[in-house]
C-alpha cells in the first residue's frame, strides 16, 4: 500500500529537498540571469500532471521522454535550454537512467524526484510543495483517480484554474493519513464513468472529515483519441526499437498490442465508448510493461559494439545540431563525426570508438563554452520563457529514434 512506505518517502524528500536549494525552480537569480530548471516526465498522464503543476507554479520547462524508453534526441533536447539543474518526475522505469547519464556527463546537477509509483510520485510533490510554501491554506485540492486519464487531465486543469493541488486516489486512500501532509477543507472529487464508485466512497470520506466537496463526473467522449494516439505511438516505438535489435519478442508484444486497439475501435464503432474507454485504460497500462521489456532488449543491445556505436552517433549528432542551431561553428565537429561514421559503415569499430570518446570530451567543453549562447537563443525563440510561470507547462518531445516527429 501506498500509505505504508510513507515513512521512507518523508525520508528521500530530506534529499529531493536539495533540488530546490539556493537556486530555486527557475526562480532564483545567478548573478543577473535567473537559474532554468528543466523538468523530464515521462508521457504518463499521471506524472506529467504533476510536472505541469509543477511548471506551473515555478516556471521550470517541461521536456518528455516516452514512458521508459531512452532517446537520444531527449537528452539533447534538454541541453538545448542550457539548464542549471534537471528535475526527474518518476521513478527509474518511468523516465530511464541512462539520461542521468548523459547529463551528468555534462556536469548538469540532477535530481530524480519520485516514488514507486505514481501515488507515491504525487505524494513527494505534495510535500515539497509544502515545504516551498507553494500549498494555501485555502487552497482547493483537487482529487482524481490514479488509473484514469480522463480524470486526471480534467484534475489538473481545474487545480491550474483554481490555483490548487491535485491529489491521485485510489480504492486504500485514507482522508486521515492525507490530513497529515495537506489540509483538505474545499475539495472537488473528478471521475469518469468508470471510476465513478471509488468517487462516491471518497465523497463520503470527505463529508465525514467535514470537508466541503463536489462530485464533477468527466464525460470520456471525444476523449479516446488521446489515448488511442498515445498507444499508438508506443507501438510504433515498439516496433521500431524491435527492428533495430531484431526482436521478433518485441514485435510479438507490439502486435498484441495492436490487437487491442483494433477492439478499442470495433467498440467505438458499435457505440460503447465506456467500454471502449476502459479497454484503453488497459492498453495503457500494458504498454507500459511492453515498454519496460523494450528498453531492456535496448540497454542490452547498447552495451555490445555495434549498437552502442549507432547511439552514441545519434546522441552526439542531435546534441551537435542545437549548437548549430544557436549559431555556434561546429564544423570541425561535424567532420570528427562524419568521419567516426565513416570508420563505423566500414567495420572499423575500434576507430569509430576512439573519435567518439574524443568528440564527447570536446564536446561537454564546447557546450561549457557556449552555455550562455544557448539561453539566449532559446530565451529569444520563447519570448518571456524566463520570466515567470506557465510558459513550458505543454512542451513535449515527440521524437523518435529516426528523428521523425
Amino acid at each position: 500500500m501506498v500509505w505504508k512506505k510513507w515513512v521512507a518517502t518523508v525520508i528521500g524528500l530530506l534529499l529531493i529537498g536539495m533540488a530546490f536549494g539556493a537556486a530555486g525552480v527557475s526562480a532564483a537569480s545567478t548573478g543577473s540571469q535567473k537559474a532554468v530548471t528543466v523538468i523530464l516526465v515521462s508521457d504518463n498522464t499521471a506524472d506529467s500532471g504533476v510536472a505541469k503543476l509543477l511548471a506551473n507554479a515555478t516556471g521550470g520547462v517541461i521536456v518528455t521522454t516516452p514512458w521508459g524508453i531512452y532517446e537520444p534526441n531527449v537528452t539533447a533536447e534538454i541541453l538545448s535550454y542550457a539548464p542549471d539543474q534537471v528535475i526527474i518526475i518518476g521513478g527509474p522505469m518511468a523516465v530511464v537512467n541512462q539520461y542521468v547519464t548523459d547529463l551528468q556527463g555534462y556536469n548538469i546537477t540532477v535530481y530524480r524526484w519520485g516514488g514507486i509509483n505514481r501515488y507515491e510520485t504525487n505524494l513527494i510533490a505534495l510535500e515539497m510543495a509544502k515545504g516551498k510554501g507553494l500549498l494555501k491554506k485555502d487552497n482547493v485540492t483537487v482529487f482524481a483517480p490514479g488509473n484514469d486519464t480522463v480524470a486526471i487531465q480534467e484534475a489538473v486543469k481545474i487545480a491550474i484554474q483554481k490555483g490548487g493541488i491535485v491529489v491521485y486516489v485510489n480504492k486504500t486512500v485514507s482522508i486521515n493519513k492525507l490530513n497529515k501532509t495537506i489540509t483538505i477543507r474545499k475539495a472537488i472529487v473528478v471521475n469518469t464513468p468508470v471510476s465513478k464508485g471509488l468517487a462516491k466512497g471518497l465523497m463520503k470520506q470527505l463529508f465525514r472529515h467535514n470537508s466541503s466537496a463536489v462530485d464533477i463526473t468527466v464525460n470520456v467522449t471525444g476523449q479516446v483519441q488521446f489515448l488511442e494516439k498515445l498507444i499508438q505511438l508506443r507501438i510504433e516505438r515498439i516496433e521500431e526499437i524491435a527492428n533495430m535489435t531484431n526482436s521478433t519478442e518485441l514485435l510479438s508484444l507490439a502486435q498484441n498490442l495492436s490487437a487491442g486497439l483494433d477492439e478499442v475501435n470495433k467498440l467505438l464503432q458499435a457505440g460503447n465508448t465506456t467500454q471502449a474507454y476502459k479497454k484503453l485504460l488497459w492498453l495503457q497500462v500494458r504498454s507500459q510493461f511492453v515498454l519496460k521489456r523494450t528498453n531492456f532488449v535496448l540497454v542490452k543491445e547498447m552495451t555490445h559494439g555495434k549498437f552502442g556505436i549507432m547511439v552514441r552517433l545519434m546522441r552526439l549528432k542531435a546534441e551537435l545540431e542545437i549548437l548549430q542551431k544557436a549559431g555556434v561553428n561546429v564544423a570541425p565537429y561535424n567532420q570528427m563525426l562524419t568521419q567516426a561514421e565513416e570508420y563505423f559503415k566500414k567495420g572499423n569499430d575500434g576507430m569509430a570508438l576512439k573519435l567518439l570518446t574524443q568528440l564527447e570530451k570536446q564536446l561537454r567543453e564546447l557546450y561549457k563554452q557556449n552555455w550562455a549562447i544557448l539561453r539566449e537563443f532559446m530565451r529569444k525563440k520563447h519570448k518571456g520563457w524566463m520570466h515567470g510561470p506557465r510558459w513550458g507547462s505543454n512542451q513535449t518531445s515527440n521524437k523518435t529514434w529516426s528523428g521523425k516527429h
